[in-house]
């Protein structure tokens, strides 16, 4: 009995959990197509909310970028037309460069100083650059054999006038190797020119620090420098051609540079009190090279013999010698005095249009 009445209990609870989950189908049923319908309207509007934002961006970027291509433009215009009106107040006014380093030369001063560097090998100098220029900048020019110097003819006789237009410069010159004949002034390499700079080739010696020993040069003692470049193969010109008075490397008859026994036990005494040599024998091969040049003056009879005695110096050498017909005789070598500076010029045999 009590096993019959448990039977009829179970049915009949399962008969009303199927009713309930019938029911509960049902509602899901009516339900489900109207949730998924809201879902997917939310989804769109949030959508439709996301695309009108990325358009608001990027209508906001584009407003930006061409903001900032105005504002570009605008300084680019401004930039040059501030540099065109730089430009012409340089024009006007001129340039202005400051020297990078100074020489401390074997050449004291102009006399004796060789019209080309490459004509007396033997000759050296330093230059310094000023404690501006970091020694950095001269990394790697140790491995280049010669290098460019540009620099200022500080000891023109004309650098008061230092304005072109205040200045009349003659259009022509006399040349000394040309004997009184003229040429047109930027035919030759005269220093005393509209602008006082000389450009010269160098053989690169020794690099450290600040410092560029050279040797092969025609620069005097305290010139300014304004640049130095590396010399390097595409500078050689293969087909080059100049006149014959240029070509020439000798004035005058050959002549041999010969040193008198006095003259030359006094440059061995005085080789511990020079600056750039410290063999007497190549500062006595330097000095000959400087006179076989034939280093005096137009005036004074370049070419020709003479018992004239003139001096130069080399280093700190003050360096006499005679003109004869074959040859060009040292007589005297002695240390520079400083006290005797004012009377070097007696015998100068610097000509201004070298």
């Amino acid at each position: 009995m009590t096993s019959k009445w448990t039977w009829y209990v179970a049915a009949g609870a399962i008969g009303a959990g199927l009713g309930a989950a019938a029911v509960w189908a049902a509602l899901y049923e009516d339900t489900l197509p109207s949730d998924i319908a809201a879902l997917e309207a939310e989804c769109s509007s949030d959508a439709d909310d996301q695309d009108r934002v990325i358009a608001s961006l990027r209508h906001e970027l584009e407003k930006e970028k061409a903001l900032r291509a105005q504002e570009r433009s605008g300084r680019t215009n401004a930039e040059r037309d501030a540099r065109v009106l730089a430009q012409k107040q340089l024009e006007k006014e001129g340039y202005n460069f400051e020297p990078i380093g100074v020489v401390s030369s074997c050449f004291a001063d102009r006399r004796g100083t060789p019209r080309q560097g490459a004509l007396v090998p033997g000759g050296k100098a330093r230059i310094q650059l000023k404690t501006a220029i970091s020694p950095t900048s001269l990394e790697c020019l140790d491995q280049f054999s010669h290098m460019w110097v540009l620099f200022v003819f500080h000891e023109n006789t004309n650098l008061a006038k230092v304005s072109v237009a205040q200045k009349a410069y003659p259009a022509k010159i006399a040349p000394p190797r040309l004997g009184g004949k003229k040429v047109g002034l930027f035919s030759t390499r005269t220093p005393h020119r509209p602008n006082s700079i000389g450009l010269t080739v160098v053989k690169v010696d020794h690099v450290s620090g600040r410092c560029v020993d050279i040797s092969g040069h025609d620069l005097v003692e305290g010139t300014p420098v304004l640049d130095i470049k590396p010399f390097v193969p595409y500078d050689n010109v293969p087909d080059l051609v100049c006149p014959e008075w240029v070509a020439e490397r000798v004035d005058g008859p050959a002549r041999t540079v010969d040193f008198t026994p006095d003259a030359t036990a006094q440059l061995e005494r005085a080789i511990g009190a020079m600056r750039f040599y410290t063999s007497a024998a190549d500062l006595q091969a330097t000095i000959a090279q400087v006179l076989i040049l034939d280093i005096r003056s137009v005036h004074q009879k370049r070419g020709q013999s003479s018992d004239v005695v003139y001096s130069c110096r080399v280093d700190n050498l003050v360096v006499e010698f005679e003109t004869l017909e074959s040859a060009i005789q040292v007589t005297k070598c002695s240390v520079f005095d400083k006290r005797t500076k004012g009377n070097e010029d007696e015998h100068d045999t610097t000509d201004a249009n070298e």
